[in-house]
């Protein structure tokens, strides 16, 4: 389990890369996602509501452009054209198509 300290290093690491792709990038691929995306989802919102990863990955989501962001935390299948995501657990999707 990552300390604090780790989890800051982590945290500027990732920033430190996106910075060296001039904050932007094709794909991004994470576990959980920033709060924005959940809202529309009431129950998706109680289980970020407290989450540091969310909260920092909503910083990240600020800064960058992407074409698309994936994640799995919520365990159902859902896209929102809105902010470019998409919610995974049973579709496979090919990142390589420009309609994941």
């Amino acid at each position: 389990m990552l300390g604090a300290g780790d989890a800051q290093a982590e945290i500027d690491n990732a920033d430190a890369n996106l910075a060296l792709q001039h904050n932007q990038v094709d794909y991004i691929v994470t576990h959980t996602a920033p709060m924005r995306f959940v809202l529309p989802v009431p129950s998706a919102v109680g289980r970020t509501a407290d989450c540091r990863t969310s909260k920092i990955l909503g910083a990240i989501a600020k800064k960058i452009k992407y074409k698309k962001w994936f994640f799995g935390h919520f365990h159902q299948d859902a896209a929102d054209n809105r902010y470019q995501c998409r919610w995974l657990y049973r579709d496979i999707v090919a990142i390589k198509d420009d309609h994941a």
